[in-house]
């Protein structure tokens, strides 16, 4: 082989190979920090989207119910912090009952139907009569109660609902009865 052909087979300096290095490592560096940025947008909309999922779902039933009911009854209860919501549903003669309670010891909102009238459990206890549903665990009061009467036919809903460490989804209306009046128990707390 000749001198000439031998110095452009001669390869990459030193240099140079570390400059390429460098390179890498930063597009690599880059491509790293915008793939664990998404991960995270990802993780975040998705539990944002699953809290306010959950809050919308336990409004449509709250409001279907209350919205329909011939009789309402709210009792806020003496922690004066959880509250418990009673409606009948239909006609005297063939009455279908809905009640929700929250428990501000559990952060936990349930739901339960019966046939028969459904009575106020005690904060804290498992016990709630009828075909119970916890509706969602990590509810968090928007007031001083998830559940506030408004005026004499409406019953406000207030609550956040916990979305795991992220963001959390706010939720607050007024359901208006179309049929009955609001009855309000007595209750050793101010509302």
């Amino acid at each position: 082989m000749s001198a000439t052909t031998r110095s452009n087979d001669r390869g990459f300096t030193l240099i140079e190979l570390l400059i390429g290095a460098a390179l890498t490592v930063v597009v690599i560096t880059v491509i790293g920090g915008v793939l664990v940025s998404s991960l995270r947008a990802d993780t975040t909309v998705r539990s944002v989207t699953e809290s306010t999922t959950n809050g919308q779902l336990v409004v449509n039933t709250i409001e279907a119910t209350v919205r329909n009911a011939a009789e309402i009854e709210y009792t806020l209860m003496s922690d004066c912090a959880s509250s418990f919501v009673h409606a009948a549903l239909g006609p005297a003669t063939s009455r279908e009952y809905r009640a929700w309670f929250y428990d501000a010891s559990t952060d936990a909102l349930a739901e339960a139907r019966s046939t028969d009238p459904i009575p106020a459990p005690t904060p804290g206890s498992d016990a709630f009569p009828g075909s119970i549903v916890v509706m969602k665990v990590g509810i968090l009061a928007g007031r001083s109660s998830v559940f506030s009467a408004q005026d004499s036919q409406g019953l406000n809903v207030a609550f956040t609902v916990d979305s795991n460490g992220g963001p959390q989804s706010y939720f607050d209306t007024t359901f208006t009865a179309r049929n009955t009046n609001l009855e309000i128990a007595s209750s050793p707390c101010s509302d």
